[in-house]
């Protein structure tokens, strides 16, 4: 969840919400300083706004952020897909950016999908592992979303966790499975048009295929 504050004082939270195995992306606001909310809130992000690929296994991670543009509320947030047989590891996953005043869809920023023609794909993806593994996952995961805004509010970027080729290390080979530790490293995404477009992802702290490893997570931004 975030909780922030209007510059009139309005208190806006924004949080997932699971249920049955499926999540739910929920906003709720005050404009008493705390004292009254809302009874009743629906959904903020519909599951059908953010499966452009269908199937009944999206979800709204619990990665979300938010900020007020004024009295105007903009998100972010993530949505995996934890793919075919509901295994728990994400399948794929993308960011979004959204902003309900201008648009009745979320836009994504980044993705993790190995598709060449999905857009604003993270680059240099590949399975982490091969052979005989203890864990495959074919496609980046996305967590960890932190907004770094600028004077103008058209202007800013999303700063977030994820995995590329050569964030792994086998630690332990074995005959039947390998010790593997994952590493983390930190992408980028900027726009200047208020959210429409945004920028091919771009590693901010990474690791490269050689040499000594860093585990870089959880960004935060100011």
């Amino acid at each position: 969840y975030r909780i922030r504050v209007s510059s009139s004082g309005k208190i806006g939270v924004f949080w997932k919400n699971t249920t049955n195995g499926d999540g739910g992306l929920y906003f709720a606001e005050s404009t008493d300083g705390g004292k009254t909310w809302p009874t009743s809130i629906n959904d903020l992000v519909p599951l059908d706004l953010i499966t452009p690929t269908g199937g009944p296994n999206w979800s709204a991670d619990g990665s979300v952020d938010f900020w007020y543009d004024g009295e105007n509320p903009k998100f972010t947030f993530v949505g995996y897909d934890v793919g075919a047989g509901g295994t728990y590891y994400p399948y794929t996953t993308a960011l979004y950016f959204w902003n309900p005043a201008v648009s009745s869809t979320p836009i994504t920023v980044a993705s993790g999908s190995l598709s060449s023609a999905q857009p604003n794909a993270i680059p240099n993806l590949a399975n982490f592992f091969t052979g005989n593994n203890s864990l495959n996952l074919q496609d980046a995961p996305i967590t960890w979303p932190a907004v770094a805004r600028s004077a103008d509010s058209n202007t800013f970027a999303v700063f977030f966790q994820t995995m590329i080729q050569g964030d792994s290390e086998i630690l332990v080979t074995a005959a039947d499975t390998n010790v593997v530790y994952l590493y983390s490293s930190i992408y980028y995404s900027s726009t200047s048009d208020g959210g429409n477009t945004w920028s091919e992802p771009a590693v901010f702290k990474g690791n490269a295929s050689e040499g000594q490893k860093y585990d870089f997570r959880y960004p935060q931004t100011s």
